[in-house]
């Protein structure tokens, strides 16, 4: 088994922007879904919360980056899948910004969503104020919304496609940040305890919070409580699926792999591998090399675990052709493979 280690949350937990005029995020999310399409997903005039907010006629994007995209020329052999492609800007007194909709036909080509993490951000994985987009994905549709960290504008437009289209966007955090921030310090301090603690007293307010759900599997991960991990990664996932949209599409790969890695502290050999293969092909998606190779390779210890020897060297095979030298150098005194060690095949794909 490799650890990956916990993911550093506070690189998750989302900004609220504070200005005298930011409308608040309203309500309880819809009890049913609306269907996202090219045609629903514009804001209409009328929508608009603040009366000195109004749509403009010109893209006006926080970075040059989705300008690229736009113009198809970052999408490469791609952009001759994008049936119609429009840009909607949302002005306002405290900042402008775009939001660029992509339709493809008949469906988001293999690829495309590791291009948009590449070309939005970067080497850092995450918006950042130079690069602060954010982008979303339902069925045959790219949302990329283009607005400084701290627009009121982003945080009521991510909030609108959360709650009424359920896209894995950014929420406002204002209401939950007194919540989840001393949480945060115990987890960053090592607290694992302390910081269950102070979830589980909150628990009312936060029942129906699919990233507080994720923060619980976390710190149950922290203190290798297997049970805790599995069920608080399972309810954040179905909370993104029916009511509550995780921040992010990595953050749902996260939650999968968190559930294979406390199933194989459960012993639950099946069930891990099951997981772990999901995370890969999630980890694929988003062109997370090294993530799926980490992912593919700890089923491969659950497999031999359990038994099927076969089926955990083509799955090891296919993890280190992945890696860059590092899973192979750890397999070598990995005691999950302690039943294939004298088998000619494990031997030479480790030489």
């Amino acid at each position: 088994m490799v650890c990956v280690g916990a993911f550093i949350v506070a690189a998750l937990l989302p900004r609220a922007a504070r200005v005298a005029q930011e409308p608040a995020a309203g309500g309880a999310p819809p009890a049913t879904r609306a269907i996202p399409t090219f045609e629903s997903l514009h804001v209409d005039a009328a929508e608009l919360p603040n009366k000195d907010w109004r749509l403009a006629p010109e893209p006006a994007f926080a970075s040059p980056q989705p300008a690229t995209l736009l113009d198809g020329s970052a999408l490469g052999a791609a952009a001759s899948a994008v049936k119609r492609k429009e840009v909607q800007t949302i002005a306002g007194p405290s900042g402008t910004g775009s939001i660029l909709l992509l339709e493809f036909e008949p469906k988001i080509p293999d690829g495309v969503t590791a291009i948009l993490v590449k070309h939005l951000w970067d080497e850092a994985g995450r918006p950042t104020r130079q690069r602060p987009e954010v982008y979303a994905r339902s069925g045959n549709l790219v949302v990329v919304l283009s607005f400084s960290l701290t627009s009121p504008i982003r945080n009521w437009t991510c909030d609108r496609m959360r709650r009424r289209f359920g896209l894995r966007l950014p929420f406002d955090s204002e209401q939950l940040r007194p919540l989840l921030a001393p949480v945060m310090r115990q987890y960053e301090a090592g607290n694992a305890e302390g910081g269950l603690q102070l979830l589980h007293a909150a628990q009312e307010k936060l029942a129906g919070v699919s990233f507080a759900a994720w923060l619980e599997g976390e710190l149950c991960w922290g203190k290798e409580d297997w049970a805790g991990t599995e069920a608080a990664f399972a309810r954040a996932l179905k909370l993104d699926a029916e009511s509550d949209p995780l921040p992010d599409d990595d953050t749902v790969r996260r939650c999968v792999d968190g559930r294979g890695t406390a199933l194989y502290g459960l012993k639950r050999w099946d069930d891990a591998v099951a997981k772990f293969r999901e995370a890969a092909e999630l980890a694929a998606d988003l062109g997370r090399t090294k993530d799926q190779a980490a992912s593919l390779y700890n089923g491969a210890c659950s497999l031999a675990l359990g038994g099927k020897s076969d089926d955990a060297l083509a799955l090891l095979k296919q993890a280190l052709a992945l890696d860059d030298g590092a899973l192979k150098r750890h397999a070598k005194s990995d005691k999950d493979f302690d039943s294939l060690k004298e088998r000619p095949d494990y031997k030479a794909l480790l030489e």
